[in-house]
Order: structure tokens, then C-alpha cells, then sequence
């Protein structure tokens, strides 16, 4: 007779002295692990950041600016290993500024890789990768300098291949280049300088604020956001500043004059002499930007056609026959980790935004520019 009131219940197993089976871990315990090592790994790197960043203040814990030896070269393509060529991309808005923190600039970066490259006898010409609307006159001039240089300290050549864009300061750092090919629908051109700033004094009229300003002289506050444009137009402070703006562009027009010149020189003995400045090529340098066959038609490039055709244009003017091919090679930036990690921190004082309600191009005031304006479309 069944004494158990639940008849449908299982009967129960008695203990045959056996030991339990062993008990494994839910996967949701080895989640809770792996979650646990994230955030350990995080707190890490949010330390390290701290303590870089503390370096940077007192100078004590700063790590030294990383040398040419921490490049890392990468191998692009096999070839005459006795023929290297050296690609050197730039890229982006060409500033003297650090973006990543780590105090490599675009400037630094591309100093460094021309050094490398004069450090290693294998190498046998340098080519150079644009794809910039432009950005600083300072930065753009430095790397201009920083080529002309390396061609006369080394012998070799440098060869610009323009991708999408190589407008303004992307065409003044490929003017001293002896030889440039463009792609068909490449943007270049764009030949002049911009300074600009906002004038905010109707605004602040409106909401009621006055600003007060004190200078030694009245040419201090030229063309100031706070300044009444009545004043302005009355100081002259506009024709003060066309007066800089037009230095730097009879500059820039005379580095092109004289890069393409250098250019015809340099290849007047090659199967390939490149093309000569149109004689109405003035004309053209007013900030007005050019496709890749205007630009050649013009005389502003060489040759027609993408990166693998520079390419073959630079074995070309380096000597080697049409079955020989170059070892393709750049050099990679050294990692620093602490530039990334700034991204978590933020160290900036808080500044005040006003929303006028239109797009505005984010130039510093005061600061002339070699810039294409299609980078703002």
C-alpha cells in the first residue's frame, strides 16, 4: 500500500553512499569573470591616462617625444630591394597641431618619415600621397621647406600622387614635387589664402551686453568679434589685413611659379618632360578650384591617372625598365597610448557656445589659412 500522499510524485532515491556528481559553473558566473576583468582593464588604462596627463602638467612623468626609431616600417609591396620608394600620406586638414595628443603633428610626422627615408641607402625617391583641402600657412610652408630639402640634401626625388582632394595647402606642399599626377576627378587648385572672423555685435546689441575693450593702440582690436563694423570700416582695419593676406598669396603664387619651373628642369631629360605652366595660369589662382584635366591641361600636374600610375612614373624616373618593379614601403607612426586615453578625459575649461543658427567654418581667428572651400560643403 502507497503511504505517499502524492501519488504522482517521483519516488525518492536513497543514498547509496556514492559522492554527488560535481557541480559546474552557469555560464552566467563566467560572465559575471569576464565582465569583472573589463572593468579592471578600464580602471587600468583610466590610471594610466591620469598619470600621463599629471605628467604633462608638472613635466615630471612625461614620457619623452618619440624618435625616428620607434617608426615601424610596412612592407606596401615586393620588389628591388636595393630600389625602395617611400610613400608619405597626407592626409586631413595640414596643421602643426597635435590631434591625438601624443605632440606628433603633421608637420613632425612627415619630418620624421623624410629622415628615415635620407637614413636608409636603399631608398631611392619618396612618394608623396595628398588627399588635404588645405589647413595652416605655417604648416603648410614648413613641409613645402621640409621636401625641398630632403631633395637637396639626398638627390632624390619626390613624386605627388593627388587623390580625392589636394586643394590649396594640398597643392603648396606638392608645388616643389619633380613630378605630380592627379586622377581625372581629382579637386586641386584652389590658389589663395582665407582669414576670417565673426562679427557677434548686433547679437550682443540685441540681448543687451556691451563689451569694453583697452588697447595700447587702435590697431589692436582689428576686425574684433566685439567691434562695431561702423568702426571698423572707419579704422581701416580691413585693408591692415589685405595687406598680410595679399603677402602670403603673392607667396603662394610664387611657389608655384617656381615649383613648376623646377619641375621642367628637373625632367627635361626624361621620356616624360611633364607639362609646363600655361602662360593665363595667373588667372586661374583665384581660389578657384580645378578638376585633374584643367589642372593638367593647365600645367598645374603632369600626368593623368591614379596612385598605381605615380607609381610606375616614379620607377620610371628612378631608372628601372618596364619589367623591373620598386619595393613599396611607409612607415608607420609609433602608438601612444596616452593620446588615445585623452579622448576619456577631459581637461579643456568649459567655454561658451552660441548658437547662431548658420553653419560657420571652424577657423581660428587671427590665423591665415591655405584652405579649399569645398572642405566646408
Amino acid at each position: 500500500m502507497n503511504n505517499n500522499p502524492d501519488n504522482d510524485a517521483p519516488p525518492r532515491l536513497q543514498n547509496s553512499g556514492e559522492n554527488p556528481p560535481p557541480h559546474n559553473p552557469s555560464r552566467r558566473q563566467s560572465g559575471w569573470w569576464i565582465i569583472g576583468l573589463a572593468v579592471l582593464m578600464l580602471f587600468c588604462l583610466i590610471g594610466y591616462g591620469l598619470i600621463q596627463m599629471m605628467g604633462q602638467i608638472s613635466g615630471s612623468f612625461r614620457p619623452p617625444e618619440p624618435g625616428v626609431e620607434k617608426y615601424q616600417e610596412i612592407q606596401m609591396r615586393q620588389g628591388n630591394n636595393v630600389a625602395r620608394i617611400v610613400v608619405i600620406r597626407i592626409e586631413g586638414v595640414i596643421s602643426s597641431y597635435s590631434f591625438d595628443g601624443s605632440g606628433q603633428s603633421m608637420v613632425t610626422r612627415v619630418r620624421d618619415q623624410l629622415k628615415l627615408a635620407a637614413l636608409d641607402d636603399t631608398v631611392r625617391a619618396v612618394l608623396l600621397k595628398v588627399d588635404s583641402p588645405g589647413g595652416e600657412v605655417m604648416a603648410s610652408n614648413e613641409i613645402h621647406q621640409l621636401i625641398e630639402k630632403f631633395t637637396a640634401d639626398t638627390g632624390h626625388p619626390v613624386i605627388c600622387s593627388m587623390a580625392g582632394l589636394a586643394a590649396s595647402g594640398g597643392y603648396y606642399v606638392a608645388a616643389p614635387c619633380e613630378f605630380i599626377v592627379a586622377n581625372e576627378l581629382t579637386i586641386t587648385g584652389s590658389i589663395g589664402v582665407i582669414m576670417q572672423t565673426v562679427n557677434i555685435h548686433g547679437l550682443l546689441e540685441k540681448i543687451g551686453a556691451r563689451p569694453y575693450t583697452i588697447t595700447s593702440g587702435k590697431n589692436k582690436d582689428s576686425l574684433s568679434s566685439f567691434k562695431d563694423p561702423a568702426e571698423i570700416e572707419a579704422d581701416n582695419d580691413e585693408e591692415l589685413y589685405r595687406e598680410l593676406i595679399t603677402f602670403y598669396f603673392d607667396r603662394f603664387k610664387n611657389i608655384v611659379k617656381e615649383g613648376r619651373k623646377a619641375s621642367q628642369e628637373f625632367n627635361k631629360t626624361k621620356a616624360d618632360k611633364g607639362r609646363p605652366l600655361a602662360a593665363d595660369w595667373a588667372k586661374l589662382a583665384d581660389g578657384r578650384v580645378l578638376t585633374g584635366v584643367k589642372a593638367h591641361e593647365k600645367g598645374f600636374v603632369d600626368k593623368l591617372g591614379n596612385f598605381d600610375v605615380a607609381v610606375r612614373e616614379t620607377e620610371r624616373i628612378i631608372g628601372l625598365s618596364k619589367n623591373e618593379t620598386a619595393y613599396l614601403i611607409r612607415y608607420a607612426a609609433p602608438f601612444d597610448l596616452s593620446g588615445l586615453l585623452r579622448f576619456f578625459v577631459k581637461t579643456e575649461p568649459p567655454n561658451l557656445k552660441v548658437d547662431l543658427g548658420i553653419k560657420v567654418p571652424r577657423l581660428d581667428p587671427g590665423r591665415p589659412y591655405y584652405l579649399s572651400p569645398v572642405f566646408y560643403k
